[in-house]
């Protein structure tokens, strides 16, 4: 049985780390930052190459201990001082990472004593290192006061700059904000454990990091890491390679969409808009909400395997010959009903043995069971309705009386599918499983957020691993705000079917929030528990900010919206939330007015912002919330998405939230358990928003929503700077993908080539790529090769070919300008003209114009 690399809790490189307290970053000022950084990783590295005796290292750093603490300090200039301890003389660091260096704060001149002396060493004072350096008289005499303690639970950056050449890692590091924390105990636990993990836990409580941390257990290995959220897989690479000295160039990123399109090809991929669209033309007389039909067709009758993986197991028994069948009867392997043969689970584990040994069956018999025993075999698209009818209400949440109707909507909308040359991510699913081609490819599966997948997607991709053996997974049932209907223990029992059990194990710490927003999360875990019913899977979280947090309920008028949209113009780090898409597009053009952003909360799913102003995110769907409180509807597991998209929202907020209300303070509010200040109208100054942000706080922000492919905010926000080259840039960018995002593929591409391809980061230009198979006319399409690409001559008339665009349908395009002829005939004719002329044909016209454009040129 493959293992996950043994891992003591924490990364351990064959090289040394330094540890950095996260105020440390903060205490630097900002102009320095880089700077103090490199002064650090030149330090760090000396006292790792002299054993951490300072009394060998450059005697221009100055070390020296300061008394009765486990602190010492170097010198970084005739004015600044840094901070740091040897792990292990601090509680708490030595088991975790012994023999390096701990820093802790930059300090000026005369701070340093009073940042020390938090913590004492247990016997009377500690030698004095010095190289050199002598204090002043009164340096460790002085009693500042006003500094504040280090905090006991101080959050620590795992950080490593092993060489010199990686001193150009720091400054995108810092930049990034791509700070790898120490874990906790909660958390080392959990990377002590070398056996399949499904991982809970709430916002903020470090399940990102602990994948990033186990993928920093593979040296050389194939890894694949999965997220269905595309800034996240962007981000999550960030943090791997900012972090990890030597980067393993066999793991691989993907958000799901990406991996699910590459495997498409020029089929379309079906998502919930385009069912929407379909339901309201075709099953309008349903009374059933479109969202909660979608839910259940693509969470359970396509995407749900069902208790012991029954669609693995409930087969045709035209798959295997009749001698094969009845072999397998014999050995009490299967069950027939009717035209059907059931696999009983308990048998499945022998089916190895058995099949190792057996020479009675033909060689296609044994292939098709080699695949079921590995539960790599699914040869029909969906459940079958009698299996979906008797369903338990852990399997679905549909009451039995509608589920016929549910079944025949999904039959309706599947044949729609089909005629229509549309897949969704469950035939993907599926069309993975069964191919096998991928199977084994990865030694490794790491897959986040997977609340956001259903359980076929998540056993097809486990597959990659061949014998699934090597597994991280992590997700969190209060963001289950896809139509999946997740549950960890439903997915840990088809693994153990297949006797590959899941270790389930929880998170309960909290990092991300202040304390009055983290309370407000356990609030609503616990009124979901009690009205909506309660799962093992709801956590509540303790919270580790030092930060008490401000949460308001704001209860005024929706008409006041455009006296709000231009306040939080001129704040980027406020943030407003609104229910849903339509609520977005009713606001959009006053949004747009006054460049200021608005998010969904599946937009802003997995964001952090300083400031949230959630707007009647409960409001919204007040009789639905209403009817649950007040009992009047059973209680089912379709109606915890309501509360779901409200838990997403609030906890999108660190330290301050703004409820805001129209005028009345909704169902769901009621129930709050917390302290909440009531205003009744929008005041700046009573909610505390009175920093207006500057250029490059804005520029700051915008980018990072631009990374996270946030398109269209990042749009508005650069708007605001369009005074500074970089805003404008930015809008540009943000601009061209937003109308790709909306299909305008001609336009997008057409600005996107008269751009300098240097301004565009990489995976703009990876999705760029990516949807340039939706250009129609045969020139775009080349042109786009020759910009992003910039093949020339013969290498591009191959790629041509391989597209099949014949040279005539250029050519006889009507859509064709003068000035995309002349490029298309300098990249193509020019640079091998006579070996190209024989593959035009020699009609006249052709020719004659290729020898015009060559004569200009």
């Amino acid at each position: 049985m493959a293992a996950f690399p043994k891992h003591n809790g924490t990364h351990t490189p064959e090289r040394e780390v330094m540890l950095i307290a996260q105020n440390f970053i903060k205490s630097i000022p900002g102009h320095m930052t880089e700077q103090v950084l490199r002064k650090v990783a030149e330090f760090s590295r000396q006292m790792e190459a002299h054993h951490y005796n300072p009394r060998l290292i450059n005697a221009g750093f100055w070390v020296r201990r300061i008394r009765n603490t486990p602190y010492s300090k170097f010198r970084l200039n005739s004015g600044d001082r840094i901070l740091f301890a040897f792990t292990n003389d601090i509680p708490g660091l030595k088991d975790r990472q012994p023999n390096t260096l701990y820093f802790v704060r930059f300090c000026r001149h005369d701070d340093q004593i009073n940042h020390a002396r938090r913590r004492q060493l247990p016997t009377g004072g500690l030698e004095i290192l010095t190289t050199g350096y002598q204090p002043a008289e009164d340096e460790d005499a002085k009693d500042v006061t006003t500094l504040a303690d280090i905090p006991d639970g101080e959050k620590v950056i795992y950080k490593s700059f092993e060489n010199a050449g990686q001193d150009n890692r720091i400054a995108e590091w810092i930049r990034e904000g791509a700070f790898l924390y120490q874990p906790n105990d909660e958390q080392r636990n959990v990377l002590r454990m070398d056996e399949n993990i499904i991982l809970s836990g709430g916002a903020g409580s470090g399940k990102t990091m602990l994948g990033i941390y186990k993928l920093m257990a593979y040296h050389d290995e194939k890894v694949a890491y999965f997220t269905y959220n595309a800034w996240l897989a962007i981000w999550a690479r960030q943090l791997y390679e900012l972090n990890t000295p030597d980067i393993n160039p066999n793991i691989k990123f993907w958000n799901i969409n990406d991996f699910w399109e590459e495997r498409a090809g020029d089929r379309e991929i079906a998502g919930y808009r385009l069912f929407e669209e379909w339901y309201h033309n075709h099953c309008h007389r349903n009374k059933f909400p479109a969202r909660e039909v979608w839910q259940e067709i693509h969470g359970v009758i396509k995407g749900r395997l069902g208790h012991n993986a029954i669609r693995l197991r409930n087969m045709p028994v035209n798959i295997l010959s009749r001698r094969g069948r009845q072999r397998l009867l014999n050995e009490q392997f299967i069950r027939v009903e009717g035209n059907r043969m059931i696999f009983l689970p308990e048998r499945l584990p022998a089916l190895h043995d058995f099949l190792q040994n057996e020479t009675a069956l033909n060689d296609r018999d044994i292939r098709t069971l080699l695949r079921i025993a590995n539960g790599n075999f699914l040869p029909e698209k969906a459940m079958d309705q009698a299996t979906y009818l008797e369903l338990n209400e852990r399997h679905s949440p549909i009451p039995r009386a509608h589920r016929p109707a549910f079944f025949d909507i999904y039959r309706q909308y599947d044949r729609w599918l089909e005629n229509n040359n549309y897949m969704d991510e469950n035939d993907l699913a599926r069309e993975l499983l069964n191919e096998g081609t991928l199977h084994g490819h990865f030694q490794a599966i790491v897959m986040d957020e997977i609340q956001d997948l259903s359980e076929l997607q998540i056993w097809a991709l486990s597959a990659l691993s061949g014998d699934r053996k090597q597994l991280f997974l992590a997700g969190d049932v209060h963001q289950i705000i896809q139509p999946t209907i997740y549950n960890p223990g439903l997915i840990n029992n088809i693994f153990t079917t297949y006797n590959n059990r899941l270790r389930i194990c929880e998170l309960r710490d909290n990092y991300r929030s202040a304390r009055r927003i983290t309370e407000l999360a356990n609030n609503m875990v616990r009124v979901r528990r009690h009205f909506w019913g309660a799962t093992p899977y709801d956590l509540s979280q303790q919270c580790f900010s030092d930060t008490e947090g401000d949460i308001f309920l704001l209860l005024e008028e929706a008409a006041s919206m455009e006296k709000i949209l231009k306040s939080i113009a001129r704040r980027s780090y406020v943030s407003l939330i609104v229910p849903d898409q339509k609520v977005k597009d009713q606001y959009a053009e006053l949004a747009r007015q006054y460049n200021a952003t608005l998010f969904t909360p599946q937009e802003i799913k997995g964001l952090e912002r300083e400031v949230v102003i959630a707007f009647n995110l409960s409001g919204y769907w007040e009789k639905e919330y209403a009817a649950i409180l007040n009992g009047r509807v059973e209680r089912r597991w379709a109606n915890r998405y309501l509360i779901n998209m409200f838990y997403v929202g609030i906890t999108r907020a660190r330290n301050k939230l703004i409820l805001w209300e129209n005028n009345e303070i909704p169902s769901l509010l009621e129930h709050i358990d917390v302290p909440v200040e009531i205003v009744d109208s929008y005041d700046e100054t009573r909610l505390g928003l009175l920093q207006v942000s500057t250029n490059e706080e804005t520029l700051e922000d915008a980018l990072e929503l631009e990374r996270r492919e946030l398109y269209e905010q990042a749009e508005r926000l650069y708007m605001r700077v369009q005074n500074d080259p970089r805003g404008v840039a930015g809008a540009l960018r943000c601009g061209i993908l937003n109308e790709v995002r909306a299909g305008n593929f001609s336009r997008a591409f057409t600005r996107a080539r008269q751009t300098d391809k240097s301004l565009w980061l990489p995976q703009q230009l990876e999705f760029l790529n990516r949807n340039s198979k939706h250009l129609k006319a045969p020139l775009e399409r080349v042109l786009w090769i020759i910009w992003h690409s910039e093949k020339r001559g013969r290498s591009l008339l191959d790629v041509i070919n391989k597209l099949g665009v014949s040279i005539n349908d250029i050519f006889n395009s009507k859509q064709v300008n003068e000035e995309e002829m002349e490029i298309f005939l300098e990249a193509v004719f020019i640079p091998q003209f006579a070996s190209f002329k024989d593959n035009v044909q020699s009609s006249g016209i052709y020719v004659e114009l290729i020898g015009e454009q060559i004569d200009e040129f």
